[in-house]
């Protein structure tokens, strides 16, 4: 079950519970819904079946910029797959479920964010018996109040402004974060990678030099002195390490099912690919390297090549 640590409350599995007020509580319990075509403006219709594996997602309404999961009860489905936004992501084996993390965020370097809205996410399932099986659960992007973060570049950096270097980078970044890890390498809340003062928010929207809003900010960004060392959020594989033009000198971190970290601005460099890492080994240095004007870490998280806010994570569980 996701806990939203914050409040000491549990995320309830709401995909389908939402929709079947009405049912006993026997009913629940036998845990087979079998829902029917849905209607974007219409409430779903439930009924029951002994044929249908239980399904459910972690939240009924999640903010723009955040993740969340499908369960799929694994006893009565081979496999199968989740689409949400045209985005098809297979179902993995997790803790006698097929799970999913799905992503209403924004694809990786290009910074636009998925507008708010009533969604679905549709599941294709391969049974037991050879037989398929497709149903949708309806899920609400919410609106976030995403502000405008006026900055001020110094000459020397102006080129980076250039359009070509973020496409350019953006496509570096979606083959990095495009293999999925069938195994789930995290356990428990994310930790933040240094500690220091937020000083950009997930999302907070761009303007360079006095221009045109130009984007929404793929990460966290976290004040803290040149060299300061930088702890793994979580535990992973090194997926990623090198220099860019706008992250500087960049580390990503495969932690499985899709879920990616990653490190920008770094002064120094303290992983290998493909070295793993458990939560809080230090994996570099915090520096001002690339499209930055003062020492921070850009910390990041990238759900199946979609960037989601990372400081989430330190409050949900997930899947």
């Amino acid at each position: 079950m996701a806990v939203d640590s914050a409040g000491g409350r549990p995320l309830a599995r709401r995909g389908f519970l939402a929709a079947v007020a009405g049912l006993s509580s026997s009913a629940l319990a036998r845990g087979f819904l079998l829902p029917v075509p849905l209607s974007r403006h219409a409430a779903p219709i439930v009924g029951l079946s002994a044929a249908t594996p239980f399904a459910f997602l972690s939240t009924a309404s999640t903010p723009q910029g955040t993740a969340f999961s499908v369960r799929v009860r694994g006893d009565a489905a081979a496999s199968g797959t989740a689409t949400f936004n045209d985005q098809v992501i297979p179902l993995l084996p997790l803790d006698g479920y097929l799970v999913a993390v799905l992503a209403a965020g924004q694809a990786a370097g290009y910074e636009i964010e998925l507008a708010a809205g009533d969604y679905s996410v549709h599941v294709n399932l391969l049974t037991a018996d050879g037989s398929t099986l497709a149903f949708a659960l309806p899920i609400t992007v919410s609106t976030t109040d995403f502000p405008v973060d006026a900055i001020v570049l110094p000459p020397s950096l102006n080129n980076l402004l250039d359009p070509t270097v973020a496409t350019n980078e953006a496509a570096q970044l979606t083959k990095i974060y495009a293999p999925q890890t069938p195994v789930q390498m995290w356990a428990g809340l994310w930790r933040m990678p240094v500690a220091g003062p937020i000083t950009t928010q997930f999302g907070q929207a761009r303007s360079y030099n006095g221009g045109p809003v130009s984007g929404h900010h793929s990460g966290v960004d976290i004040g803290v002195n040149l060299g300061t060392p930088i702890a793994a959020c979580a535990a992973g594989i090194v997926a990623w390490t090198g220099m860019m033009a706008e992250r500087g000198n960049f580390t990503a971190i495969d932690h499985g099912l899709g879920v990616y970290s990653g490190y920008a601005h770094q002064s120094q460099i303290g992983v290998s690919v493909g070295q793993a890492v458990q939560q809080g080994d230090i994996i570099g240095k915090a520096g001002s390297t690339g499209l930055s004007t003062g020492p921070h870490v850009h910390w990041e998280c990238a759900v199946n090549g979609l960037n989601v806010d990372a400081l989430r994570w330190t409050r949900v569980l997930l899947p």
